[in-house]
């Protein structure tokens, strides 16, 4: 073995040894449900898999000692970050058969992850091993994957979306958007339960002043958006949707598009921000909120509550303060915890965001409209980005009512770690050369994309 070699493997193993003894300082004794996340991979975590068509890949996991397949999807990316979306009006379609790329994803569901299987033999010759260690604690969890002939797969499919409607379903959640605005959100137990929409609109506003001589203002009626393409699968639905701002008929921006992810419970649309010279602005303040109704027997929940506040007509409105802090805030009830907060990122720290409550009257009316409160956040201090690119990853998590807000809050910051090997080797002879464990986080989301 040439001395370049050795140095690489040393320094493979010991990045992986760091990554493990950083889990073994930080892990507490109980054990993170994380019940709404995805495992997100990168085709370049399971180097074996790589250039193999994606219709011959198999997904495995053991349930109550029974090898199962459970469902998973490969979203191709293009070269410069874009994702391949093959249906809308402007699609981005791979040529040729879909094969897995470095930059590709590979996606499934944390609850479907299973034990470890004691039986490799059952395997598939070549399968991997993808063990996932919590750095929150609790025991490992094991998926395996393996390229076959003829793989078995899941018939199960988490999401559905119908594009002429503009509506997203999962078991847990419908939610329909008008004008690619959120019009329509209902909890329920099943896809096609009959609930109650919970929200009446939707309120975008910006202020920004140039130079302190002059102030424009901006809702969302100045936003003029449309689909462009979309991709459905087993796990996820991906949108990618264009926007345009009219700043003065008929006068409107560039357009600039954004990315939008769709999980059974969980939903996620990083998208970057470029901005000129930072002196240019004097004064940025934003206040984006949902025109929530129906509400008796919810409560809301910010970082800035010491508890949670229930809402009523009027006295919701009076406890809470114009300036509580909200990095993240919750809404608890009809058996269902709905949570919004942000990835973490250093430009993140620079942007003050306060709990914005307003009770007021649905646009609707009608005794339909029940309880209504406009809910959301405000925004300040976007002024102090330095000029460029800056990211920002706004996360939407769906979770059961018990379900601690802190317990996902710490989930959605907190990357997995991820151990792949080689479970059963292609070759029979013990002499050969066997596959080195490649370890490595798994974060929700990737700078670029």
């Amino acid at each position: 073995m040439s001395i370049g070699i050795f140095s690489r493997r040393r320094g493979a193993l010991l990045r992986g040894l760091l990554i493990l003894a950083s889990i073994a300082v930080v892990s507490p004794a109980g054990a993170s449900p994380r019940v709404w996340q995805p495992l997100l991979l990168r085709g370049k975590q399971l180097p074996q898999l790589l250039n193999v068509p994606v219709s011959r890949i198999e997904v495995l996991a053991v349930h109550h000692g029974r090898l199962e397949p459970i469902p998973f999807q490969v979203d191709s990316v293009l070269i410069g970050g874009i994702y391949a979306l093959p249906q809308g009006p402007v699609p981005t379609a791979i040529v040729g058969e879909q094969a897995v790329g470095p930059d590709d994803e590979i996606t499934m569901m944390m609850f479907d992850l299973g034990e470890r299987i004691p039986d490799t033999t059952v395997l598939p010759t070549g399968a991997l091993e993808v063990a996932v260690t919590d750095p929150l604690g609790g025991p490992q969890r094991y998926v395996y994957m393996a390229a076959v002939k003829n793989p078995r797969l899941s018939p199960a499919h988490y999401v559905d979306y119908d594009p002429r409607h503009e509506i997203v379903e999962t078991d847990s959640y419908r939610l329909g958007f008008k004008n690619e605005f959120p019009d329509d959100f209902r909890l329920q137990s099943h896809k096609g339960e009959l609930s109650q929409n919970l929200i009446d609109g939707f309120e975008l506003r910006g202020r920004v002043s140039l130079l302190n001589l002059i102030k424009v203002h901006l809702t969302e009626k100045d936003i003029k958006s449309r689909l462009l393409a979309y991709r459905v699968g087993p796990v996820r639905v991906i949108r990618r949707v264009g926007h345009r701002i009219e700043i003065l008929k008929p006068i409107q921006s560039p357009e600039v598009s954004t990315v939008e992810f769709f999980y059974r419970d969980f939903g996620q649309a990083p998208f970057t921000m470029r901005l000129p010279w930072h002196r240019l602005f004097r004064d940025v303040q934003g206040t984006i909120a949902m025109e929530f109704m129906n509400l008796r027997g919810y409560s809301i929940l910010a970082s800035g509550l010491e508890q949670p506040i229930e809402i009523n007509n009027s006295g919701a409105a009076a406890i809470i303060d114009h300036d509580t802090p909200a990095t993240w805030l919750a809404l608890r009830g009809g058996g269902r915890l709905m949570l919004q907060t942000f990835a973490p990122s250093a430009d993140l720290d620079q942007i003050t965001r306060e709990l914005y409550y307003q009770a007021e009257p649905c646009r609707s009316g009608g005794p339909q409209c029940g309880l209504a409160a406009a809910v959301g956040i405000e925004t300040d201090g976007w002024q102090r980005l330095s000029s460029g690119p800056h990211r920002f990853d706004p996360l939407l998590i769906s979770a059961p009512e018990n379900y601690g807000a802190r317990t996902a809050i710490d989930e959605a910051s907190t990357a997995v770690v991820v151990t792949v090997r080689v479970a059963r080797q292609r070759s029979p002879n013990p002499s050969a050369s066997v596959s080195r464990a490649v370890i490595s986080q798994a974060p929700l989301s990737e700078p670029g994309k």
